[in-house]
Order: structure tokens, then sequence, then C-alpha cells
């Protein structure tokens, strides 16, 4: 259900190097974790932290801290249910003209979604 263009070729998670003074240094992973793969696996997928770790290799503990940094809240009884068509989501858009920001708005939602579901829509047709 993820975009694979989220994704870079090498997988590997974290890395461990030898700093100067011989501890160990985490880096940071080489898959680039962007706020739309997070809407993509969290919002969208309906997926939590550990099945988002378990699918990218990545450790529970890192999405949480991505999901926190882009304000998307881990907590499942949170979890954004949206119940509107593709067709009811077009009608308000297209037809009535209003923006994804009322649209959010009307929904109790962040605009992303109605963002994120738009251009889903787009790449359908």
């Amino acid at each position: 259900m993820f975009n694979q263009r989220h994704f870079h070729p090498d997988m590997e998670s974290f890395l461990k190097s030898k700093a100067s003074d011989g501890k160990s240094e985490v880096q940071e992973p080489k898959l680039k974790v962007t706020r739309e793969l997070l809407i993509d696996l969290f919002v969208a997928a309906k997926l939590d932290a550990s099945q988002i770790s378990a699918k990218l290799g990545l450790t529970k503990t890192y999405i949480k801290r991505k999901l926190k940094e882009f304000g998307l809240n881990n907590e499942p009884r949170n979890r954004i249910v949206l119940n509107i068509t593709k067709e009811q989501l077009m009608k308000l858009y297209i037809t009535e003209r209003l923006s994804t920001a009322k649209i959010a708005e009307m929904y109790a939602v962040d605009r992303d979604v109605i963002v994120t579901m738009l251009a889903r829509i787009s790449k359908i047709q």
C-alpha cells in the first residue's frame, strides 16, 4: 500500500561506527523517513509504530520519534478514521470549491490527510 519511491535502495537500518574516542556512535539510517511516507503508512494504511518499524527495518523507537516529530499521534484511540467517499470528497473540493483546510475542519482531521487523499484520487484517475 505504501509507495516504493520513498525507499533508499540500501535498507540497512542503523549503522554503528567507532568514533575517534573509541565509543560507539549511532548514525541515522540511510532510509529517509519522510512525513509523506509516514502519512501513507500510519494514516492511510492504518499501521502502528511496531508494524511500520517491521516493514521498514527500523526500530520502533525511531519510528515513534519520527511520528512525534511530524505531529502524528501514535495513540490508537486517536487514529484518524475518515468516513468520506471519493465522490463526496471530489464534490466538496471541485464542485463546491472548498479548500483542503475547510474540508479537513469539517471532518476534524489534519489538512495533510485531505491533501493525501486528493493526491491518491488524482493518481487513480
